[in-house]
């Protein structure tokens, strides 16, 4: 039977498909830099087709066009349907999320420089609290399973500036329910990339992809602050 949540996403293929398109470039690109690896034969074609069987168990966050996080599912989407494909040409699961990391840095890096600016500004001065707590209260509220469960909390003293508590990841939902439990080892990889792109600090003491009951991310002002949890330092260093 069809819920609100297949629905919503089976009418967005033209939307999933923009985003494959978008993002293969970046995937060109970066493959280049390593001639040792290649993208799979039809690679555009095959993560397209997998995007598209993906949307009917995208998560669905209430609100719909109006909640920023419903966004961001594509993405994750693409993500996944890029990493099964990959996946299944022989691609490390360390390899793929080394390459992964390396997209979103470049995706949020080709964001002009004041567009960047102007975000990091609405996260130092508390103002982005503020802008996703309506969503937030949607998703707490909410008796979708799939959805986030987030708090914010600022902080005035030094650090951390922002604490984010998950302690409902729809991305690591997406995943168990798509039988991709080994994406848990990079889930994180879009947090950092973020941070790094707007000369954040970051901390992530816990994560449910982890093991652990939340997931808890410390921001601060100072880009030297972030300490990369085991997982994102062995991925960002891996050979390709």
């Amino acid at each position: 039977m069809k819920t609100i949540t297949s629905d919503y996403w089976l009418k967005k293929t033209n939307r999933l498909n923009r985003t494959v398109s978008k993002y293969m470039p970046l995937y060109l690109e970066i493959c280049r830099k390593y001639p040792t690896l290649s993208l799979p034969e039809d690679f555009q074609y095959r993560t397209s087709l997998r995007i598209n069987i993906l949307a009917g168990t995208l998560p669905y966050h209430p609100g719909g066009d109006r909640n920023s996080f419903n966004g961001l599912m594509p993405v994750l989407g693409l993500l996944a349907a890029a990493h099964t494909e990959l996946r299944d040409a022989g691609w490390t699961v360390d390899q793929i999320g080394r390459l992964t990391y390396e997209i979103c840095l470049m995706n949020f890096l080709k964001t002009p420089k004041l567009f960047r600016r102007i975000q990091r500004k609405v996260i130092v001065s508390g103002l982005f609290g503020k802008i996703m707590k309506p969503a937030c209260r949607q998703m707490n509220e909410s008796k979708n399973h799939d959805t986030f469960h987030l708090a914010f909390k600022y902080s005035h003293d030094p650090a951390p500036l922002l604490e984010v508590k998950c302690t409902q990841c729809a991305m690591i939902t997406f995943m168990k329910n798509n039988n991709l439990p080994e994406m848990y080892s990079y889930c994180n990889i879009f947090d950092f990339a973020q941070a790094d792109a707007l000369n954040l600090g970051l901390v992530q003491p816990k994560c449910i992809g982890w093991g652990d009951s939340v997931c808890l991310y410390h921001y601060s002002k100072n880009p030297a602050d972030t300490r990369y949890p085991r997982n994102v330092k062995r991925i960002i260093s891996t050979e390709m």
